[in-house]
C-alpha cells in the first residue's frame, strides 16, 4: 500500500500523463472504499443527460467499486482485459474512459437496503401533501401497487410510486421523476449494495447520483487494456474458458483456474463435476481439442440434436440423459477412462459397440 500512496501524490488529473499508472494501480487503491464508485462514458465528460431516454430519473449512474470488484472482476489474471467488460450494462462495454468518483458525506444519499416503512410513511405524506389530486384520482391503483409489491421492499414502492407519479406529468420523466426525488423528497442518490434490483431491474449493484454535487471525482482514464499484453497462454486459455462458460453450468471465474496446456491440447482438470447444459444445437468444434480429466460430466437438459465435435479423450464418467432433442448418439468420445452412462432410448445406437460392456451403464 506504501507503493500507491506515494504514486498517487504525483497523479495529474490526466492518466495520460501518468503512463504507469493504470485503472488496475486505481482499484487497488480504492478498492475497499465503501465512497468510491466507478462510471463508463462515451466522451471525457461526466453529467446528466438531458436527452437520455431511459425510463429512469435523470442522473449519473454508476457501480460502487467495492462490489463491483467483488462480484463482478471475475480473475484477477483477467487484469489486461478492459475493465468495462466485467459490467453488466451492455452499454458500458462499448464505453471509452472510466471515472473514478467519491461521494461527498451526506444523509440524503442512501442506502437502498435500509430504506425502511418509516421512511416511506413520511415520503408518501409529503407526496400526498403536494400532489392531493393524483393520490385521489389514483387511491385504488397505487394501493394495489403498494399491495402487490414484496412487503420486504419498502424503496421498490417509493421507486414505483414516484415513477407513476413522473409519468402523470408532460414532458420528460426522467426530468420530473429526478426532481420528484431531489426537490420534493430531498434526496440526492441512492445506491443498491444488496443486488435488489430496483433501480435498473436488470442490474444490481448500482448507484444514482441525482446531481453532480454530491461527489467528487478521483480521475478518468482511458477504457482500455493495460499496456502490458497478455501472455499467448493466458489468451488462449481465456478463448477456452469463454466457450465452456456458454455451454455448461460452470462460469469463467470457476473454469479458467481449472484449464492448462500440455503439447497441443487443453486440460480441463477438477475433482468436482460439470454440467454441460447448452441450448445451441450443436456443441463448439474447439471442444475437440479439450481433454476433460473430472470426477463426472453431465449432459444434460441441454438442446443438443447431435454430438458432434464432442471431445476426443474423456477421463471419468460420462452421463448422457434427457437430453429431448438428441434422437441418437452419433459420435462419442475415442477414449473413456471411466463409466458411461446413458438413457436406454440409445442402447440400439451401433456406436455403443466400441466400448466393453463393463463400461456402458444403462439409467432407467
Amino acid at each position: 500500500m506504501e507503493r500507491y500512496k506515494s504514486l498517487f501524490k504525483e497523479i495529474r488529473r490526466n492518466s495520460e500523463l501518468n503512463p504507469h499508472i493504470g485503472v488496475y494501480d486505481y482499484i487497488e487503491m480504492y478498492k475497499d472504499d465503501p465512497d468510491v464508485y466507478i462510471s463508463f462514458t462515451q466522451l471525457p465528460k461526466l453529467g446528466i443527460n438531458p436527452n437520455s431516454n431511459y425510463k429512469k430519473p435523470f442522473g449519473v449512474y454508476c457501480y460502487p467499486l467495492k462490489e463491483f470488484v467483488k462480484n463482478y472482476i471475475k480473475n484477477k489474471k483477467f487484469k489486461n482485459y478492459k475493465l468495462s467488460s466485467y459490467a453488466p450494462f451492455s452499454g458500458a462495454k462499448e464505453s471509452f474512459y472510466i471515472y473514478f468518483i467519491k461521494s461527498k458525506s451526506s444523509k440524503s444519499f442512501i442506502d437502498i437496503s435500509i430504506y425502511s416503512y418509516n421512511d416511506l410513511e413520511n415520503d408518501l405524506k409529503k407526496l400526498k401533501k403536494l400532489y392531493p389530486y393524483f393520490f385521489t384520482d389514483r387511491y385504488n391503483q397505487i394501493n394495489n401497487l403498494i399491495n402487490k409489491i414484496d412487503n420486504r421492499l419498502p424503496f421498490k414502492i417509493i421507486w414505483e410510486v414516484t415513477k407513476q407519479l413522473a409519468q402523470s406529468f408532460n414532458g420528460s420523466l426522467g426530468l420530473k421523476w429526478n426532481i420528484i426525488f431531489q426537490k420534493n423528497l430531498g434526496y440526492s442518490g441512492f445506491v443498491d449494495r444488496n443486488e435488489l434490483y430496483i433501480m435498473s431491474g436488470d442490474i444490481s449493484l448500482e448507484a444514482l447520483f441525482l446531481n453532480t454535487h454530491t461527489f467528487d471525482i478521483i480521475t478518468v482514464i482511458e477504457n482500455k487494456p493495460a499496456k502490458n499484453k497478455p501472455s499467448e497462454k493466458e489468451t488462449l486459455l481465456y478463448k477456452y474458458a469463454s466457450i465452456l462458460d456458454k455451454i455448461s453450468n460452470e462460469s469463467i471465474n470457476s473454469i479458467f483456474p481449472k484449464l492448462s496446456i500440455k503439447k497441443d491440447k487443453i486440460i480441463y482438470s477438477t475433482t468436482g463435476s460439470i454440467l454441460i447444459n447448452t441450448k445451441q444445437s450443436i456443441l463448439p468444434p474447439e471442444l475437440k481439442n479439450i481433454v476433460f480429466n473430472c470426477k463426472k460430466m453431465w449432459i444434460y437438459k441441454s438442446n443438443l440434436v447431435t454430438l458432434k465435435n464432442i471431445f476426443e479423450i474423456f477421463k471419468g464418467n460420462l452421463v448422457i440423459e434427457d437430453n429431448k432433442n438428441l434422437k441418437h448418439i452419433d459420435y462419442l468420445p475415442d477414449f473413456i477412462e471411466g463409466k458411461l452412462y446413458i438413457d436406454k432410448k440409445y442402447l440400439e445406437d451401433k456406436i455403443l459397440n466400441k466400448f466393453s460392456k463393463d463400461i456402458v451403464e444403462i439409467i432407467k
